[in-house]
């Protein structure tokens, strides 16, 4: 893999992002353990980004595998009714607060692939981690490195153009851009071209 050239930090900033929300997906977790739900991290990913089918599907066979200690099919039925509305309604209400805890209907969501659960607990995907950290890293190329020798000489050339008349009373900088109004050698356009200012030579 090519040596890293620079990395940008924004993504300490996405990072410290997702992290503000590990307490609040904690809370929503531990809610449905409470229900009697068995919760991994896909379960989580399906209520965040679908319907939360999983989940269901999993409420619906602890209800009826409780459900078989009755005999009657009327007793059995009623009893399947009544519970399974409040673990049904418990998934909806995680579902509803992921959306808000993540933001899922604003322009800059949180990502729900960000996550893990590890032994009950929600932390840091670190394969996400490892993905957000590359994204944001510049390794070296040889047009790079050339773009950047390149920079450092127009830094050089632009240094000695303001260095040339530093310390002269009638022009007040060597190289500016349009939107400066002061007296100058020469000045870039809004298009990048240098426009070079003949008239100013009489001040030297």
């Amino acid at each position: 893999m090519e040596e890293i050239l620079m990395t940008n930090p924004g993504w300490e900033r996405i990072k410290a992002k997702h992290e503000a929300a590990i307490k609040a997906l904690q809370m929503e977790l531990n809610n449905l353990k409470e229900v009697g739900l068995s919760v991994d991290m896909e379960d989580f990913i399906d209520l965040a980004n679908s319907n939360g089918d999983r989940l269901k599907q999993q409420a619906e066979k602890i209800v009826k595998g409780n459900a078989s200690i009755f005999k009657l099919p009327g007793a059995k039925a009623k009893f399947i009714e009544e519970n399974i509305v409040p673990l049904n309604s418990s998934i909806t209400d995680t579902k509803n607060n992921l959306t808000s805890i993540l933001a899922l209907n604003s322009s800059y969501p949180l990502q729900i692939e960000a996550f893990a659960i590890t032994k009950g607990r929600i932390t840091f995907s670190d394969e996400w981690l490892a993905d957000l950290k590359e994204s944001h890293t510049l390794r070296k190329t040889e047009r790079r490195v050339e773009a950047l020798r390149l920079i450092e000489e127009a830094k050089t050339v632009i240094n000695n153009l303001n260095d040339f008349v530093k310390e002269n009373p009638y022009i007040s900088i060597g190289i500016t851009s349009s939107e400066d109004d002061r007296r100058c050698l020469c000045y870039l356009n809004d298009y990048g071209t240098l426009i070079e200012c003949p008239e100013v030579l009489e001040y030297i």
